[in-house]
């Protein structure tokens, strides 16, 4: 079998699995767990790194545990023999995926941008103003906010 074609199946299947809702959902309940311990602030508590170790670990298990799902003609241990040997180019943008997932100041990041979000929308609430989602088309894609405020709002007639 060409390693090639291997390495390309599974890092597929990997890029698959980085922008499936499940990982995204997967992420969000966690920031929703601890989001609320983290400070905007130069100096880490300690329980940071718990929090990160726990959150690299539980990432790390999502990502094999549905690789092994997805691959089931090639053992795991194969893409990381060949991820090890760095004969394989991956995506950048993938690979960029995979470095935040172990980097903690990303971590620390993506914790705060969250904690930011619901800041922003309780404020929201506060002030009466109603966030909800984007619409969506027939196909369930989201509509761009433009092009929904064009075909909504007919010129000097208001709204439909």
């Amino acid at each position: 079998m060409n390693f090639d074609y291997k390495f390309d199946i599974f890092a597929d299947a990997l890029q698959s699995i980085v922008i499936e809702e499940e990982f995204e959902k997967m992420q969000n309940d966690f920031c929703e767990k601890y989001y609320k311990v983290f400070e905007d602030k130069d100096e880490n508590k300690l329980e940071y790194t718990k929090i990160f170790n726990e959150y690299t670990k539980k990432t790390e298990e999502f990502l094999e545990n549905n690789l092994k799902k997805r691959v089931t003609q090639y053992k795991i241990d194969d893409f990381y023999k060949m991820l090890e040997s760095k004969k394989f180019k991956m995506d950048e943008q993938l690979l960029d995926t995979l470095l935040d997932i172990s980097d903690f100041t990303n971590f620390k990041e993506m914790m705060l941008n969250y904690k930011r979000s619901k800041t922003n929308k309780k404020k929201a609430v506060q002030l009466g103003v109603h966030v909800q989602k984007a619409p969506k088309d027939k196909t369930g894609k989201n509509i761009d906010s433009f092009e929904f405020l064009e075909n909504h709002f007919k010129k000097d007639k208001g709204p439909k």
